[in-house]
């Protein structure tokens, strides 16, 4: 019994939020996340994080870029420096995704702020986060029992 209790112990003094933390601060794990949004939602659906899609291209953008097919959802991923911009940020209780979307025609953010964020998670993609996660969190506590 006492073994438990000791354990019950160990257990609450487990902080979350540093668990949090040193787990979303790993470079993996921050890879794995800017890929749900570069790679699922915009490139593969050209969704927001409302899973909404943003746009399509028209017959003059293919015409400008023939692997853009009219009809098709915008990918973001022109040149590629879009994606590459992508960060995240961890804070005490939270992480915050940011890029830079600046471009010739305007601030992508602006442009299309009306299609919700664009670099939100989807709630598709919120549930392969918490996958990956979840063991993570569960190697953590046992770790500190």
């Amino acid at each position: 019994m006492e073994a438990l209790l000791d354990r019950i112990q160990k257990f609450r003094k487990v902080d979350i939020n540093k668990v949090l933390f040193n787990i979303l601060s790993r470079p993996e794990i921050q890879t794995d996340i800017k890929n749900l949004i570069r790679i699922d939602q915009l490139f593969k659906e050209g969704v927001s994080e409302d899973n909404i899609i943003i746009g399509t291209y028209s017959p003059f953008t293919e015409k400008l870029y023939p692997d853009k097919k009219a009809g098709t959802h915008y990918t973001f991923k022109l040149t590629g420096i879009f994606y590459k911009s992508f960060t995240i940020n961890v804070n005490e209780y939270d992480f915050i995704i940011d890029a830079d979307g600046e471009k010739e025609r305007g601030n992508l953010f602006e442009i299309y702020n009306d299609r919700g964020n664009l670099l939100g998670l989807t709630e598709k993609s919120k549930e392969k986060l918490n996958k990956k996660l979840i063991p993570l969190i569960q190697a953590e506590y046992e770790k500190s029992l």
